[in-house]
């Protein structure tokens, strides 16, 4: 492939994603429909997918996979969902039967690393197949109908995203809010620092760390949330609330519903277990991944981020590594592009400028808009100025009350969360990890606005308008 060839395409801009390079050619080899039999339950159409640095762009004429899946949904929402979660289920359990596997592995050669990227492969199948943001609408509607008013409909969509078992994120903020509580008084003060604290305070705080930290890392940045990191969040617990988890739809709201409504409800609750079930293997592995490669090859997990799949292989088969030059261009200038099922990359100032300035010239212009709207994922009002946060290093900007935006959240993100009076996301669903945070924080939050990080800037007072699922930009 050629650089000609990218620029011939007309290309859509879409969200900004900081993740991995690896898994980042993962996610764009499951826009061949071909190869993710997930997809194909609602559309026949492939997408041509193109990376600059963090910036995502689809092929604009031939990208059919909203319309397709919208479209499907709107006319056979029970047959789909059932077809999904069955062939969902199906790749759990090969999933876990994987997964199982490398857990026990002690060194990553060639045979081990083949089967994370094949775990990882099955696992952004099952993301890209998400259905959160359209069931969201789709059940709003259809409870709308029925005559429920906004807090009978906020009683199931709690219901659609509360499981008995705990997703890790969950059990991460249960077992801080254990520690908080049995802290001594005079060590909840914020001018105490994590050295200063009693040995065995530290040691409590420590086995947590140990626990849960491949829950950091995974996602926005590569470097996990350190042990005085996660003792300055500890001390912001006493600011929550404990979640609010219904288990059963109220029997005074069943008799609203029809037998499809109630079977809809409960698939939606099933292919949203399922999403966040997935999500917590993938960060479990992928930490285990960076884990036992950092080890190996003395290669930070940082530097192992810039390595595409294909280099990874050729590193535990070889022990070639990324010369300093070609990290240093590559976090600056990385392009990669998937186009008719071939994926290619390209590196360097002049490759990205070039295709750049080409992309560049054929978007449209963003309109000019003081209104933004989204999904409503948790309900509310609050007017206080946003900051936009792309990476990990972006959270210390959040000063408590402020409006947290992102393309969308993870658990990276939870001592901003824990700061913030709202939420506002540019994807995301019913399913979404910012959805799910955002009930059990009880503060405010859309979803699904496509342009919130476009749009808004450090700063911009705004009125977040989670009863109407609306945005308005005050300054």
């Amino acid at each position: 492939m050629k650089i000609s060839d990218i620029k011939d395409i007309v290309w859509e801009k879409d969200v900004e994603e900081f993740e991995k390079w690896y898994n980042a050619q993962l996610e764009i080899e499951t826009f061949i429909t071909n190869r993710n039999p997930l997809t194909k339950l609602f559309t026949k159409h492939s997408a041509n997918v193109l990376i600059l640095n963090t910036q995502y762009y689809y092929d604009r004429t031939g990208f059919k996979w909203d319309e397709d899946r919208d479209r499907t949904l709107q006319k056979r929402p029970l047959t789909l969902l059932t077809k999904l979660i069955l062939k969902t289920k199906q790749y759990i359990k090969t999933i876990k039967r994987i997964a199982k596997d490398l857990e026990e592995t002690k060194k990553v050669d060639g045979a081990s690393l083949q089967k994370f990227r094949e775990l990882f492969f099955l696992i952004w199948c099952i993301f890209m197949a998400d259905l959160g943001k359209p069931l969201a609408s789709l059940i709003q509607k259809r409870l709308e109908k029925r005559g429920l008013n906004p807090r009978q409909i906020d009683t199931i969509i709690n219901y659609c995203i509360s499981f008995r078992n705990a997703f890790e994120f969950q059990k991460e903020a249960e077992g801080l809010k254990k520690i908080y509580r049995h802290l001594p008084q005079q060590y909840k003060a914020n001018s105490v620092v994590f050295k200063t604290l009693p040995q065995s305070i530290q040691n409590t705080i420590l086995t947590h760390w140990k626990k849960y930290r491949h829950l950091t890392g995974a996602w926005l940045d590569t470097r996990p949330e350190t042990p005085p990191e996660l003792f300055r969040r500890l001390l912001m617990m006493g600011k929550t609330q404990s979640p609010k988890r219904i288990q059963k739809i109220p029997k005074r709201l069943q008799q609203f519903l029809s037998k499809d409504d109630l079977q809809l409800i409960s698939l939606t609750r099933q292919h949203s277990f399922f999403d966040n079930y997935v999500s917590d293997i993938y960060e479990r592995l992928d930490f285990l991944l960076n884990q036992h490669l950092s080890k190996q090859f003395s290669i930070t997990s940082k530097d192992l981020s810039w390595y595409s799949f294909d280099e990874l292989e050729a590193l535990t088969k070889y022990g070639k590594k990324l010369t300093n030059q070609q990290r240093e261009q590559r976090k600056q200038y990385r392009i990669m592009v998937q186009v008719d099922g071939k994926v290619t990359m390209f590196y360097g100032k002049r490759n990205f400028e070039e295709v750049q300035k080409a992309i560049s010239g054929k978007l449209p212009l963003l309109t000019a808009t003081t209104t933004l709207k989204g999904f409503t994922a948790s309900r509310g009002f609050i007017r206080a100025p946003v900051k936009i946060v792309n990476q990990t290093k972006d959270m210390n900007k959040v000063k408590t009350g402020d409006i947290l935006v992102a393309t969308m959240t993870h658990p990276d993100l939870m001592l901003a969360i824990q700061k913030c009076s709202g939420i506002i996301t540019d994807a995301g669903g019913i399913t979404s990890h910012a959805a799910i945070i955002s009930r059990e924080f009880r503060i405010p939050c859309i979803v699904g606005t496509r342009i919130a990080t476009k749009v808004l800037k450090d700063g911009n007072l705004v009125e977040l308008d989670a009863n109407n699922g609306t945005v308005l930009i005050i300054s």
